[in-house]
């Protein structure tokens, strides 16, 4: 019988070489970045939006990144007769990838009724109760919305979570923008996130109205310029801390007696 002699040198040869050539390889993949829609900017526009109004946002990203955008916003519903109903209606849906989620908290179990052309309902039990409803890929259109269930025994409200996420691309630069419509929000507060940055928004009813900064030598803020505020502006004018046309308008909004705005 012919006895193959095993070559041990040659197998810690080609042990060394295998390992040698995965540790390149882990080294090279250590120092490719993994691509991220890390979000580096968000801007959101207007500062003080109204119901209705649409929400621009802007930002940079990693160039032709998809970025996660959602916004989320909470709603207590009163129970009535052991039960729950909230409505929503006009409630936009964009093109795209795109997922629409409802949790009920104090629930027995949660529907999510949309209108296509009919009513269409998903649901589920509650966890503890929790419930969650979920659906990813929804057609792009306005929908009307209707959420109701069973809460818990002995509740007298229960919390909805309202989550509509979808996804826009930066483009060649790794800037982006979206507008979004605010008709199917409620007033209040509601959090905008994209990628790892995240934005708590206030939704006014009526339009905020900012008053005028204050002039720097209105002491005591009430928009009029009065006698000893005029004399501290005189007094820096002739130690040079203050320019003559400054001064005229300081003189002029006390001529006026009135307020300066």
């Amino acid at each position: 019988m012919n006895t193959i002699a095993s070559n041990g040198k040659s197998h810690g040869s080609g042990a060394r070489v295998f390992i040698t050539i995965l540790y390149a390889l882990l080294m090279i993949a250590v120092a490719i970045p993994l691509s991220s829609a890390a979000v580096t900017e968000l801007s959101v526009y207007p500062d003080y939006p109204v119901v209705g109004e649409d929400i621009k946002i802007n930002g940079t990203a990693q160039p032709d990144e998809s970025i996660d955008i959602t916004v989320s916003f909470n709603q207590t519903v009163n129970v009535s007769d052991g039960t729950y109903k909230y409505r929503i209606d006009d409630v936009e849906i964009p093109d795209g990838s795109n997922t629409f989620q409802v949790k009920g908290e104090n629930v027995k179990d949660l529907n999510v009724r949309v209108k296509i052309l009919f009513w269409i309902t998903r649901s589920a039990d509650a966890e503890s109760g929790v419930a969650t409803v979920s659906q990813s890929n929804v057609p792009s259109g306005n929908y009307d919305i209707i959420i109701d269930g069973q809460a818990e025994n002995g509740e007298s409200t229960v919390n909805l979570t309202i989550d509509a996420s979808s996804s826009i691309k930066a483009d060649t630069q790794g800037y982006f923008e979206e507008t979004y419509a605010t008709n199917s929000i409620p007033p209040g507060i509601f959090e905008l996130s994209a990628g790892e940055i995240n934005e708590i928004i206030t939704l006014y009813e009526e339009p905020v109205v900012i008053p005028p900064e204050y002039n720097e030598y209105d002491a005591n803020q009430n928009y009029i310029i009065e006698i000893g505020e005029l004399s501290a502006g005189i007094d820096d004018f002739f130690t040079g801390h203050l320019s003559i046309n400054k001064l005229s308008q300081l003189i002029d909004y006390f001529l006026s007696g009135d307020k300066y705005y």
